[in-house]
């Protein structure tokens, strides 16, 4: 017995392989969400929800301690963006308050419309809210009124809007023609 006590502070058996819940998770070895095989030497996995780091900073660390995580293989120990406090698509509305959000549990501010989604609509270099042909989050189109701007090629020489339309000096020109 002595021996094998030696041997065992001599070589240890990887926590992965080892018969004890080292990361006090309730999980042991390969049914530990953090040990991906039997080598591994620390049942803390990769994952934020089971690294041992508290990953948000907000002064809890890992599933069930931060409230952020859902489970061991949750990978994201922050709120929600729509339950964060933070105006995370920029356009000045903050969680609830932002018509992307459906729920607190949404993880995305941004919304489906065209000047609420994160993407140059009508790829003319400016996005959602910065793009002249938006005025309000609520807009279903990037296009604007203007001519240069309006998605048309408003007079018929096969180049639409600003920088296309060489007739067009900037994107709330309203004129496409000479």
């Amino acid at each position: 017995g002595e021996l094998l006590r030696l041997s065992w502070r001599l070589d240890p058996a990887p926590a992965c392989d080892n018969d004890r819940d080292d990361d006090e998770d309730g999980k042991i070895d390969l049914d530990d969400p953090g040990c991906g095989d039997v080598h591994d030497q620390s049942e803390k996995g990769s994952i934020q929800c089971d690294n041992g780091i508290d990953d948000d900073e907000d002064g809890l660390t890992d599933y069930p301690a931060d409230q952020d995580c859902d489970d061991l293989a949750d990978d994201e120990e922050r709120p929600p963006a729509c339950n964060n406090g933070l105006d995370d698509d920029l356009d000045n509305l903050t969680d609830l308050d932002d018509p992307g959000c459906s729920d607190a549990t949404d993880d995305n501010e941004w919304g489906e419309l065209a000047c609420d989604n994160g993407i140059d609509d009508d790829e003319d270099g400016e996005t959602d809210l910065a793009d002249p042909g938006c005025s309000n989050v609520s807009d279903e189109s990037e296009f604007g009124i203007m001519q240069c701007d309006n998605g048309i090629d408003d007079d018929e020489d096969g180049q639409t809007d600003y920088p296309d339309d060489p007739d067009c000096t900037d994107l709330t020109d309203n004129k496409e023609k000479p």
